[in-house]
């Protein structure tokens, strides 16, 4: 079917070209982007494959780290090297004491919408969590209750504004959680980030246009930091960061961070609670996974591998008009205590590229996995637990109780199709895993 729908594509391109009377470099132009049209509608069709497949052994006591899929093409990384006691993250406890990890799929929804991001939180203080599904207008609130998934509260976007990303805390302490939501200018990407409250079971906007993508992270003591950075045309790495509060309902800045070449966006806290201490885990624009010091914001060490791989990106000016540049916008990272030996994990996401760098501003992410990362006694960050092959591609985690059963569940947010084309709706599966 397909060469017969091929032989009928090139016979419409040879009387196309000729009733146009085209040179030979636009007709070339015009065949690739058909060519590359019917190629993207195939791997659209294409099905998927089971997140956690059957070559993973979920019965297992354990997973054998030697077996686990590396990327090969990764260059040995020049990143320093530290020993645990420098980095006071040294676990004191063996690999065998600890908790072994290993997950199965809660639930699974296919929604007809570009999803961007997920939250968990309990957003009316009624002792049962919500979950919070950000598309690029909507934030949408559902709750999972014997084993049905309905919404129960919208919020739309204002006119202009593109949500990106979502994180919900209570910063002000005033027992009503803000939901802190990074977001852009549909017409120039640069930042229009927002600050709303739910109360009375509706939602209110605290402030608006506020110039920074945020991210909120835990600390040691469970106080949390809310990080900024402003607009960069060099890309979403490049700009100033910052620790932000939330004063009379106002974002202000607090202190300035001296970290550079670092997107908020993937930024999150490792904490070792047994001696509470606590570091920086980041994605840099390189791929690798970079552990970064509070206190002098140096880089002490980094993931063996890269990860990464979005198609989600923020555009940025030219001075060629005809040159669309645009910069990635990293995936969240997420850092929690999945061993039960005090000391945090990373759950890191790699997606693989279908045309490998060759169209910076239309990315197609086929297949990818995920990877928890720990320390297994050396400097370095190593798998710990590494996931099956999935089709497609994440684009956000969360973690949190999902089923209100008083354990929490990791959630994924994989789009099947983060956009609409015309033949067929954008579409998006939230799974939700829980550790056995």
């Amino acid at each position: 079917m397909r060469v017969i729908a091929a032989h009928a594509c090139r016979n419409q391109d040879y009387y196309f070209f000729r009733g146009l009377q085209l040179n030979k470099r636009t007709k070339l132009l015009l065949t690739t982007a058909i060519v590359l049209l019917l190629l993207v509608l195939y791997l659209q069709a294409q099905p998927g494959i089971s997140l956690i497949p059957e070559s993973i052994d979920t019965t297992a006591a354990s997973i054998d780290l030697t077996s686990a899929q590396t990327d090969t093409a990764v260059q040995p990384v020049t990143h320093p090297q530290v020993k645990l006691s420098e980095l006071s993250v040294s676990t004191g406890i063996t690999t065998q004491e600890n908790k072994t990890l290993d997950f199965k799929q809660l639930y699974k929804q296919l929604f007809p919408l570009t999803i961007n991001g997920t939250s968990v939180y309990d957003i009316d203080n009624d002792g049962f969590n919500e979950t919070i599904l950000l598309t690029p207008d909507k934030l949408i609130v559902h709750r999972y209750k014997n084993k049905v998934f309905p919404k129960i509260h919208e919020f739309k976007a204002p006119a202009g504004v593109s949500f990106v990303s979502i994180d919900i805390a209570d910063m002000d302490n005033d027992s009503s959680p803000e939901f802190y939501i990074s977001a852009t200018n549909t017409g120039t990407d640069a930042y229009r980030s927002m600050v709303l409250e739910f109360t009375k079971n509706t939602f209110a906007v605290l402030e608006k246009k506020i110039p920074y993508l945020m991210r909120i992270t835990v600390l040691v003591d469970n106080k949390k930091m809310l990080a900024g950075q402003k607009y960069s045309d060099a890309g979403t790495h490049k700009g100033e960061l910052f620790n932000l509060e939330l004063v009379n309902d106002k974002i202000r800045e607090k202190e300035k961070l001296n970290i550079t070449n670092k997107s908020v966006h993937g930024f999150s806290v490792l904490k070792n609670k047994q001696d509470s201490t606590q570091v920086i885990a980041t994605l840099a624009s390189s791929g690798y996974v970079e552990i970064i010091d509070m206190k002098s914001n140096s880089v002490l060490t980094a993931s063996e591998g890269k990860y990464g791989g979005n198609p989600f990106t923020i555009r940025l000016p030219s001075a060629d008009a005809s040159i669309n540049t645009v910069s990635i916008l990293p995936i969240r990272l997420i850092t929690t205590d999945f061993n039960s030996d005090s000391i945090d994990e990373i759950v890191c996401v790699k997606n693989s590229e279908t045309f490998n760098n060759m169209l910076e501003t239309t990315r197609i992410y086929t297949r990818g996995h995920f990877d928890i990362l720990g320390f297994e006694g050396t400097s370095m960050l190593k798998p710990q637990w590494h996931s099956g092959t999935f089709s497609g591609f994440i684009s956000d985690l969360a973690y949190g109780d999902f089923d209100n059963n008083g354990t929490p569940d990791l959630l994924l947010i994989k789009p099947s199709r983060p956009g609409k084309t015309i033949f067929k709706k954008a579409e998006t599966e939230l799974i939700v895993l829980v550790q056995k």
